[in-house]
């Protein structure tokens, strides 16, 4: 399992099963991180780190950091600005790419990794709350305000561009992509990317900040400002458990590779881990 340091600079690596620390990468160069990014193949992590991003091997422990004023600008103002213009970032798949979105300019830039250049840039239609690459690197999914998207990158169409009545924070894509889920305001947008259909979850006073799908795409877990995570059952899209445990809002929530493990993150400063019994 991984986690950030906001204050201490640092990626640490932890024991799911015992809950002990087994490894702190120290980021040279970087001050604090406030969003991470895991690679498909668990090698690397992508931070945001006030600097710019952070590209951290978990296995070598070392890191580089993409700084903000790399993105061109001959404008002096721009400059200053574009220090915090990063705010969100997400890990391809594949082809060593990393896409950013700059706050300032409304711009998604997508990185080779290799050479730290651009390799495209696209204007985001609206402010960017979460991104998320399918497992197979093809899609591209954004939420933000009243707004969600899922382009297909390698024909630049958009499957999906709509405003679904509500302010979106946190969204992820099944395994084999036929489902795009997304959370927002006391409710759980769900799209069947085969065929198109949309529905709506009424989850009263659950503000989904969180959203994860299981590997085998069995479960959809939401975790959200009533300190709880929901269990849904994507045959039925029907919740089938609540766990309770955490004593703020729950912003981060990832299932381990064979889903038997479910992390959560909360603002209460704890990392809960939830493990699924036999028949339940």
């Amino acid at each position: 399992m991984i986690s950030h340091s906001w204050l201490g600079g640092q990626v640490n690596i932890w024991d799911a099963q015992t809950g002990e620390l087994q490894r702190s990468i120290s980021l040279k160069g970087a001050s604090a991180g406030s969003e991470i990014s895991l690679a498909s193949d668990g090698e690397s992590v992508a931070l945001k780190v006030i600097e710019g991003v952070a590209i951290v091997s978990l296995k070598s422990g070392e890191s580089k950091i993409l700084r903000s004023e790399m993105i061109n600008t001959t404008d002096s103002f721009d400059r200053f600005l574009s220090e915090f213009s990063i705010v969100r970032v997400a890990l391809s798949p594949k082809n060593n790419t990393l896409v950013s979105f700059s706050l300032h300019d409304n711009l998604l830039r997508f990185w080779n990794l290799s050479t730290w250049t651009t390799n495209d840039i696209i204007v985001a239609r609206h402010k960017v709350t979460h991104m998320t690459f399918s497992q197979d690197g093809n899609l591209l999914g954004l939420v933000g305000d009243n707004w969600a998207s899922v382009q297909d990158l390698s024909t630049k169409k958009y499957l999906i561009s709509t405003s679904p009545g509500g302010d979106l924070f946190h969204c992820d894509f099944s395994s084999d992509a036929k489902y795009f889920v997304a959370g927002g305001k006391e409710a759980l947008f769900l799209w069947d990317l085969s065929t198109g259909r949309f529905d709506e979850k009424d989850v009263r006073g659950h503000n989904i900040l969180a959203v994860a799908f299981s590997n085998d795409s069995r479960y959809l877990a939401s975790g959200g400002t009533d300190e709880k995570i929901r269990i849904w059952d994507t045959e039925t899209w029907k919740s089938m458990q609540t766990l309770k445990g955490h004593t703020n809002t729950v912003n981060s929530i990832a299932f381990s590779q064979n889903g038997r493990l479910l992390a959560s993150g909360s603002r209460d400063g704890r990392v809960k881990i939830w493990e699924k019994k036999e028949g339940k």
